[in-house]
């Protein structure tokens, strides 16, 4: 089983689906950190503090350039990101 990091998003999902689910994926540093797009489109990450979950302090602004896939379920979605800011945030392929 390969490493992989939590993503959290609050943004609007463009299928409507509940936002703040925890989701994976294998496109940024995957070491159990946390990244979140929160409701206003930033990128902000918390850490793995070592003992299985993110820690529980203050998420940092995140500077990111490109795209993030993550994963919910049989649900995959493409995030692309210019500065740390949500440009697009799409649904890919998948079950319905």
């Amino acid at each position: 089983m390969g490493m992989f990091d939590y993503v959290r998003c609050d943004a609007t999902l463009p299928d409507d689906r509940a936002t703040g689910e925890e989701c994976q994926s294998k496109c940024m540093d995957c070491r159990m950190d946390l990244y979140i797009i929160t409701s206003d489109g930033r990128l902000t990450k918390r850490e793995y503090d070592g003992d299985g979950c993110p820690s529980s302090g203050a998420a940092t602004r995140v500077d990111y350039t490109g795209m993030m896939h993550f994963y919910a379920g049989p649900h995959t979605y493409k995030a692309t990101f210019f500065r740390g800011r949500l440009e697009e945030l799409a649904k890919e392929g998948g079950a319905e």
